[in-house]
């Protein structure tokens, strides 16, 4: 189902989250972006930091820059194109690559 002006379906707004990790934590500019399904066990977790995942403020956050790394580039989208993809679709975007959304953002722990 395609996001029609501000109104996401459920099954994307529940699937996607930010992941901040440890290292993060002061980090104001940019916000690591996830895919995550009911099969996710552990996600992102490195042996030496520990992640939180937050949830997106859709009233304030949709309408933020959303960048995709690829192994060849990086390139701009928005949460309303990802929302018109197919659950799949977006499942093989996350797998694949680095995404984020730009700030500002709060920092979740002041240096």
């Amino acid at each position: 189902m395609a996001a029609k002006g501000d109104v996401f379906a459920n099954w994307f707004k529940a699937s996607l989250r930010y992941c901040v990790e440890e290292s993060q934590l002061t980090e104001t500019q940019r916000r690591n972006l996830v895919f995550l399904s009911a099969r996710d066990k552990l996600y992102g977790q490195k042996a030496k930091e520990k992640c939180i995942f937050l949830p997106l403020d859709w009233q304030r956050d949709q309408h933020k820059l959303i960048k995709v790394r690829s192994h060849r580039n990086i390139w701009e989208t928005s949460l309303s194109e990802l929302a018109s993809s197919r659950p799949m679709e977006l499942l093989n975007l996350f797998t694949h690559n680095q995404i984020w959304a730009e700030g500002p953002f709060d920092a979740l722990h002041s240096a």
